[in-house]
């Protein structure tokens, strides 16, 4: 089977097709950064830049099309101009409005092939979706897909209790089906929540594909024999085991293996001393610091404890008791929402979704530092290097034309003037590509990985 994946991003569907044995064939992305990383991971996967300049009926058929559209005009956190295009009679086309786009093209490759190829589309987006426009626009994105396979059927309206974020729908050799996921129940620590829309143009598999089936996948080895053996340490009771830490957190840690103690009884008592038989505690004044004992300091600020607030705009009512926080950092309360939102701060173990700005923050033993590149990768579900493409030392005549391509049409859509440039030049700009805030930008807007992984098995799975 073979693959195009639409606003391809960080190259997540051409992954997990790859991943189930379907071969990503093109791919359609403007942004130079994530094309420079796909061009290095699938270096045979055609890329063809700019939708609205690709022609399905002239381009090679495939089995599945995949597109999550731009989602900033769907979003509760975007301005909801919702899926206008020039082409159904709308004054503008926003950017949400290219999902007509990926529409022309399995229109005009069906047409081309007579109904063959793609058999599947999948598309990927916010759940938003749902209630842009009154639930309109969703009920123009299933309306659309139902017509490719059926061209006189008619969507209901919005349902009077707004979409629900599960079901089906099925009809002469055709079936759609679509549901929400959720990251962080299948595999990353991040809640991210994106709809998941699978079209059947040839067959009712649809919602076989996407719904849980009755047994499991795969085909598992027999188990071994039960047996006895030495209980492990008290310590990996619960939480990480006694040679490497993973447990909540992105960057596994090796550690030494704990022994557990009996604490004496006696060890607190309630003289003014740092060591044993000291009290354990001292207001105001420190203990007389010495070479032996290490004291520490420590005072209140946290939510949920007396006297402790955290406020926003203004400063908390001053008290004699704790001192107060005059800022808190926007990365550390970022959650993927407009700024008009209210913060959140998760500590369950969970990431706030990732965005595509303002990268989030995370609170390790009172140090609040921003998330790394990396972490921002695994959050995804992507191998840790994903985002560092190939350096180049020199390009061919045909890769020089080919970025030269990718830099003058993002150039065009921004408005920005088309130039020539000389192949030093193009080589200096394709070297400093990568930088942290375009891979930020990439995940932000990129798909989690096991999600689309599921997807996608499902489609192997009934194609096996």
């Amino acid at each position: 089977m073979k693959l195009l994946s639409l606003f391809d991003g960080s190259g997540g569907f051409p992954l997990a097709a790859s991943m189930c044995g379907i071969t990503p064939v093109m791919a359609a992305e403007i942004e130079p950064y994530p094309i420079a990383v796909t061009k290095s991971r699938f270096p045979k996967m055609c890329h063809l830049g700019d939708v609205s300049k690709i022609n399905g009926a002239e381009i090679e058929p495939v089995d599945i099309i995949t597109f999550g559209s731009p989602c900033q005009d769907l979003s509760v956190a975007g301005q909801r101009k919702g899926l206008k295009h020039e082409a159904n009679g709308d004054a503008e086309t926003t950017r949400s409005g290219l999902f007509m786009e990926a529409i022309r093209i399995i229109k005009e490759m069906r047409a081309k092939t007579n109904g063959i190829y793609p058999r599947y589309a999948i598309w990927e987006n916010v759940p938003g979706a749902f209630s842009s426009n009154k639930g309109e626009d969703f009920r123009t994105v299933l309306d659309e897909f139902v017509k490719i396979a059926e061209p006189d059927a008619v969507m209901p309206c919005v349902p009077s209790g707004g979409w629900s974020y599960a079901d089906s729908y099925s009809g002469s050799e055709w079936s759609l089906a679509y549901r929400v996921f959720d990251a962080q129940y299948w595999g990353v620590p991040q809640r991210r929540r994106r709809i998941y829309l699978v079209a059947d143009f040839r067959g009712g598999r649809a919602a076989e594909i996407l719904f849980e089936r009755e047994g499991v996948r795969g085909h598992f080895a027999k188990g071994g024999t039960p047996g006895q053996g030495t209980a492990a340490n008290v310590e990996n009771g619960a939480g990480a085991d006694d040679r490497t830490g993973k447990e909540n957190c992105l960057t596994p840690f090796v550690v030494e293996q704990s022994p557990v103690y009996c604490l004496q009884g006696n060890g607190i008592d309630r003289a003014l001393t740092a060591g044993c038989n000291g009290k354990g505690w001292t207001e105001d004044a420190s203990y007389t610091l010495n070479t032996i004992d290490r004291p520490a300091v420590v005072y209140c600020m946290a939510t949920g404890q007396a006297n402790a607030e955290i406020s926003r705009d203004k400063s908390p009512t001053l008290n004699c008791n704790h001192e107060q926080p005059i800022v808190l950092d926007r990365a550390y309360l970022n959650q993927g929402r407009n700024a008009k939102f209210d913060p959140q701060i998760y500590d369950d173990g969970t990431y706030p979704t990732l965005v595509a700005r303002g990268p989030h923050a995370v609170n390790v033993r009172y140090i609040v530092r921003r998330l790394t590149p990396t972490e921002c990768a695994r959050l995804q579900g992507f191998p840790d290097k994903w985002g560092q493409p190939d350096k180049k030392e020199d390009f061919t005549d045909e890769e020089y034309q080919f970025w030269l391509n990718v830099r003058n049409t993002r150039a065009k859509i921004n408005g920005k003037i088309v130039k020539e440039y000389s192949k030093e030049q193009m080589l200096k700009w394709y070297n400093a590509l990568h930088s942290d805030s375009a891979e930020y930008k990439m995940w932000g807007n990129g798909i989690a990985l096991p999600c689309a992984l599921y997807v996608m098995q499902g489609i192997a799975d009934e194609e096996v």
